[in-house]
């Protein structure tokens, strides 16, 4: 049970930290690339501004010619327009331009700044951005803007982002390399941290393991001992309500012992019991036909093969046919379906039984609660019917083992309804 727990606290933990990891992830690429355009859009208006040619900004951004003694205001460079790009970003880049007329037909076109393509691709380039009637967008290695000067005429602008693209992916690379690592290390130490944390659960879990199979056991012996000597006394003395009554409790307080003694064993790493192939169907009618004394309907197949421990599956039934017969105010419906299937190892044949039965006052809705152990719905009621609340816990237990599912409900509030998948 604590490995089980200690497991779905680590994904727990684990499926936390990566959707927040994802999350910024996303939102430190989203601000990069958003950063990323931002310096695209303003070299592509500083380009515009210079009416696609960066020469003439060039020139009057270098420092004129005067002597050491002149003060450094007058060689300091103009900055580009806007104040956004430095003076470098004049001579680092890398772009093309044309003019259009109206009608968006190249008038000019100016080269002097690229040399990664020929005329020819970038009259192609141009007639598909004009194609597309947007305003910016990308093409490839390239980010262009179109946009209209003085009178009717159109600048469309092409800038190589090839090297800053190159950093963003770059960028997003490393970040989900660095996210993988980090999710790695995590989980690494998630698991030799939570080990240490629940080191003292485990102890004390051990240790009432241990107090319930001894306290098991050495019950066992003074309730063999009261029920020998109850035998005897009723050999001598005859039957009374006295002796009916100790048996009865005998016999309640014995069945407890074993259910514990068995959840005990199952709560152990590394529990194994013996399996083999039987008859699921005969099985079942098999421990239906021990309750003579109430009306239970079956509804089963003539032959259900099963592979998995025949032991605990019928303890598993009787114990689900106590419930029904503690609680029931009429009669019990039993349906077993499914399609056979032959397997040397325990897995989902995909069986399904379904336990009905009619009862007075519980509550709608799911009922998976009542698997939990010692649940009570009732207590008044569990006082006339002497059920100890362990019973559906080891129907749970039994199932889970067999890799099935317990799933308990009532639709209307007066039909218990158990529904078990092997």
């Amino acid at each position: 049970m604590l490995i089980s727990l200690r497991k779905k606290f680590i994904r727990t933990a684990m499926a936390s930290v990566l959707i927040v990891l994802v999350l910024i992830l996303i939102a430190i690429n989203l601000l990069n690339y958003r950063s990323f355009l931002n310096d695209c859009d303003s070299r592509l208006a500083m380009i515009e501004a210079a009416g696609g040619n960066l020469d003439d900004m060039r020139n009057s951004s270098k420092p004129p010619s005067v002597p050491d003694t002149a003060s450094s205001d007058a060689r300091r460079p103009a900055k580009p327009p806007e104040g956004e790009q430095s003076v470098e970003a004049l001579y680092d880049t890398r772009y093309f331009s044309a003019e259009l007329d109206g009608n968006k037909q190249v008038i000019s076109l100016n080269m002097t700044d690229i040399a990664s393509i020929t005329s020819t691709e970038a009259w192609r380039m141009i007639a598909t951005a004009v194609s597309r009637n947007s305003a910016t967008g990308h093409m490839g290695e390239y980010r262009y803007r179109l946009s209209k000067t003085d009178g009717s005429h159109y600048l469309i602008v092409f800038l190589n982002v090839s090297r800053d693209f190159s950093s963003v992916k770059n960028f997003f690379q490393a970040s989900v390399l660095v996210g993988i690592i980090g999710i790695a290390a995590i989980f690494f130490l998630m698991r030799f941290l939570t080990k240490l944390a629940m080191r003292p659960a485990e102890e004390a879990f051990e240790k009432q393991k241990q107090f319930i199979s001894d306290a098991s056991h050495e019950i066992k012996t003074p309730l063999a001992i009261i029920s020998s000597n109850a035998e005897v006394i009723e050999l001598e003395n005859g039957e009374s309500k006295w002796l009916t009554n100790i048996k009865r409790q005998i016999k309640r307080l014995t069945g407890l012992t074993e259910k514990l003694v068995l959840l005990s064993r199952m709560d152990e790493a590394g529990y194994q019991t013996e399996l083999s192939e039987f008859d699921l169907a005969e099985l079942l009618k098999n421990t239906a036909g021990e309750y003579l004394e109430h009306s239970i309907i079956i509804k089963a197949p003539d032959f259900l093969p099963y592979y998995g421990s025949r032991e605990n599956i019928s303890r598993c039934l009787s114990m689900i046919f106590d419930n029904a017969m503690k609680y029931s105010t009429g009669d019990v419906s039993v349906a077993l379906s499914g399609k056979p299937v032959t397997s040397g190892r325990i897995k989902r044949h995909g069986y399904k039984l379904t336990v009905s039965n009619p009862c007075d006052g519980i509550q709608t809705g799911d009922l998976d609660f009542l698997f939990d152990r010692f649940a009570r719905t009732d207590s008044s009621r569990v006082r006339k019917t002497g059920g100890s609340g362990i019973g559906l816990a080891v129907v749970a237990e039994i199932v889970k083992y067999h890799r099935g599912e317990a799933h308990a409900f009532s639709k209307d509030g007066k039909t218990f309804e158990l529904r078990i998948t092997l």
